[in-house]
């Protein structure tokens, strides 16, 4: 079963498998399919600013301006706050007659710019160029600061010509390009990804006011029944999907930030063995070969309380659970002679305090 139709030239319909690579020609008698995107060849599109700097009044004005297109049609529109207390609205017209050619049996009509300018807000992307080459029809996208406009260029239609003259000076950060299979995954996946306020505008209830006129009027009670749940379960679709996407970005930050707190651990570990050296003056003399030695200590819960350096060879006093794994650490080390006891070995709040000495072998040769 067809889900998803495109509108260029003529119908084209999705495959049953959403892997398929790109829609194809809709045969006489098929039937339409309850979702279409309308190309940009069926569309007018324009940009109006007004002075609202609040949101839900903007989208309240965005419906009641009129005359937006040359022609008579159903806008669509997405609205954003930008500087100078300004709302930006972007219209989208759809031609009333290829609207009402779909509109008895489709209960979703979107316009092709819509979905892309929602992909290009969601993703930041700012003065950006996208390209879709669609087996010789090519889409294109400007998202600047002055706004969004598109082009449609092939060779039977040509719209926005002076757009792309327009733009032909610009220099664009970023410039994506999809072929046909990305291009049709990019207008599917969108679909669910639109804001409230715009998936509000593409839903088509027509089709369920005409059947309503062909039952009784005792069953109308059934029908709102039938198309409240079908609202509800075209929303609790789109939540459930946007909620996987939030969760999806949730889990990614949740990675980099205990990768951050790995590095900051692992940073404070080394910190507090800078600062036991540095409030020992008797380190700055030691030499170099005897600091892998120390180090080891430290790493296996040893805590160094004094080193001494004289005569060519070393005293330390270090705090452990147990001297004897001091001692079994420095015996197994190449670098350093037999450590021997320099005192007895004193208890210490649960703790063993021992002192050796030893010489570097390195020290020897």
């Amino acid at each position: 079963m067809n889900k998803v139709g495109f509108y260029t030239d003529k119908l084209y319909l999705q495959g049953q498998e959403i892997s398929t690579d790109a829609f194809y020609n809709a045969q006489p008698g098929n039937n339409p399919p309850p979702v279409i995107i309308i190309g940009r060849e069926h569309c007018f599109e324009c940009i109006k600013e007004i002075p609202i700097n609040k949101i839900e009044e903007a989208k309240k004005a965005a419906k009641l301006i009129d005359d937006i297109a040359p022609f008579d049609g159903v806008s669509f529109f997405y609205v954003e706050i930008i500087a100078n207390e300004k709302a930006r609205i972007h219209y989208f017209v759809v031609k009333d007659d290829v609207f009402q050619q779909f509109s008895h049996k489709a209960f979703i009509l979107v316009p092709e710019g819509m979905l892309i300018y929602a992909y290009m807000k969601r993703k930041n992307l700012l003065n950006t160029k996208l390209v879709a080459n669609y087996d010789g029809r090519v889409f294109t996208a400007y998202n600047t600061v002055d706004g969004y406009k598109t082009v449609i260029s092939q060779q039977q239609v040509t719209v926005g010509l002076n757009q792309i003259i327009e733009h032909a000076h610009v220099h664009f950060e970023n410039e994506l390009n999809y072929d046909i299979a990305k291009y049709r995954k990019l207008l599917i996946q969108e679909l669910f990804k639109l804001p409230p306020f715009c998936m509000a505008q593409i839903i088509n209830t027509q089709p369920l006011t005409e059947f309503s006129t062909t039952i009784p009027y005792k069953k109308l009670s059934l029908l709102s029944a039938v198309f409240f749940s079908f609202y509800m379960a075209t929303t609790s679709a789109w939540l459930y999907l946007y909620e996987q996407q939030l969760a999806g970005e949730i889990s990614d930050q949740r990675g980099q930030l205990n990768e951050v707190f790995a590095l900051q651990s692992a940073f404070e570990v080394e910190t507090e063995k800078y600062q036991v050296f540095a409030g020992n003056q008797e380190f700055s003399k030691l030499t170099s070969l005897i600091w892998p030695t120390i180090f080891g200590l430290i790493d296996n819960g040893g805590e160094i309380l004094t080193v001494r350096h004289e005569n060519e060879s070393f005293t330390l006093r270090v705090k452990a659970d147990k001297s004897t794994d001091v001692i079994e650490f420095l015996a197994k080390q190449a670098d350093i002679t037999q450590p021997t006891m320099v005192s007895p070995v004193i208890k210490s709040r649960g703790k063993e305090i021992v002192t050796l000495n030893f010489s570097l072998v390195e020290d020897e040769k």
